[in-house]
């Protein structure tokens, strides 16, 4: 380092280093590695990780409400990625899932699998008889990003921020089911939408509506408000119903604006999971404490059905004022106004009131009820009443409305 006295700013100072070598004990000579030839050239070997799978898979059929080329039911083989070394089994629509597993999902594009739920029902026969008062298998909604939600599993104790419903946490001795949007990147430690059996219920014995050491099946409903052309908008309620030989238990999640923001994910964006895994002797969905620990946990599925379009709400229309002028409803229209559907206020759409044809009359002055009519001045309001109606004027139907441009 300089230390004199510069006389101006460094203006430059690039430099350049090439051909650095480091070398450690190569004086050190010995005779029992060294032979007169050189040694040979190591034998390639195979990258360990090229044939290990790092999962192990079933092919499950599901059923859909699609229809193919033919107009048949649409069914087809998912791919289901269990974890390694756990027992994963499929027959045709039948899954055999051993303890302490769980598996996405996929397509044959290999990408985990998506559904449009919203609007939809999610169905499937259960038996959990050998899943423990310390067990649990379920099946879950989740919204995967590939940064903290993934299919990945996580360490114990650690909770992704992901978007997810549980559409089922159960075992022999209770059934929940929560909910857990996702609203400015975070998600609520306890669901503040959480629905379980009640007492007698749901059991391992006859004396339960459901006795849950025989099978029975699952129906979930992720009820959604619909725009005017009947494709669903936002979720409202979960439904989930559990039914036997003709017994039933429902389970409604009935927290609209809590799940709403769960709209969009349903909408095709969320992957499904199932899973058997170990709770605490004291754990939330026995609702006791439990006498051992969990030893078994397997657990069956079959007739794994999605249907879209079939949770629908059908709300009512409601009428509003008349619009500022007729032909904002199409041809044909003699009476436009404006109207919603009582679920989504803030839709409000020109429809038209009616559509019978009409005679008209005179022009109705200030005097007469002009509700009828446009708004707009420059619209004609005359008098109207039903074509071939023979009271004219004095029939039941009569109004005063605005006169058509086409007439």
């Amino acid at each position: 380092m300089s230390n004199r006295q510069c006389e101006a700013t460094c203006q430059g100072g690039n430099f350049s280093i090439s051909n650095v070598k480091i070398v450690t004990d190569d004086s050190f000579y010995n005779p029992d590695e060294h032979d007169e030839e050189s040694d040979p050239e190591p034998e390639p070997q195979p990258d360990p990780d090229t044939d290990d799978e790092e999962y192990e898979e079933a092919w499950l059929l599901i059923f859909t409400d699609k229809e193919g080329e033919a107009g048949q039911p649409y069914n087809y083989d998912v791919e289901l990625r269990g974890l390694v070394d756990q027992e994963i089994e499929a027959d045709m629509d039948e899954l055999e899932m051993g303890p302490n597993n769980r598996a996405f999902m996929y397509g044959w594009d290999g990408e985990p699998l998506t559904h449009e739920l919203i609007g939809g029902t999610l169905s499937y026969d259960v038996d959990i008889e050998d899943v423990g008062c310390a067990c649990a298998a379920g099946v879950f909604a989740v919204r995967l990003d590939d940064d903290q939600c993934t299919v990945d599993s996580f360490q114990a104790g650690v909770v992704p921020q992901c978007a997810s419903i549980d559409i089922m946490e159960a075992n022999k001795y209770g059934f929940n089911v929560q909910s857990l949007p996702k609203e400015f990147d975070t998600v609520d430690p306890v669901s503040q939408c959480i629905r379980t059996v009640q007492e007698g219920e749901y059991g391992p014995s006859d004396n339960y509506t459901i006795n849950s050491s025989q099978g029975y099946n699952v129906k979930t409903q992720f009820f959604a408000t619909q725009n005017a052309q009947g494709d669903p908008v936002d979720l409202t309620l979960i439904r989930t119903t559990l039914s036997q030989d003709g017994r039933e238990v429902i389970l409604e999640q009935d927290c609209p604006d809590y799940l709403n923001s769960l709209s969009w994910p349903l909408n095709n964006n969320m992957a499904i999971a199932i899973s058997t895994y170990n709770l605490d002797l004291d754990n939330d969905v026995s609702k006791m404490n439990c006498d051992a620990i969990c030893d078994a946990g397997n657990a069956s599925f079959r007739n794994v059905t999605f249907t879209r379009h079939d949770s629908l709400l059908q709300s009512d229309l409601i009428w509003g004022a008349t619009t500022e002028r007729l032909d904002q409803c199409e041809e044909g229209c003699f009476e436009c106004r404006y109207s919603w559907y009582e679920l989504q206020p803030e839709n409000v759409e020109a429809r038209c009131y009616d559509y019978t044809p009409m005679r008209f009359g005179g022009k109705c002055g200030s005097n007469y009820d002009r509700s009828a009519c446009a708004s707009d001045n420059d619209q004609l309001c005359h008098k109207s009443w039903p074509s071939g109606d023979e009271d004219r004027w004095g029939s039941m139907d009569a109004a005063c409305r605005t006169v058509p441009q086409c007439y």
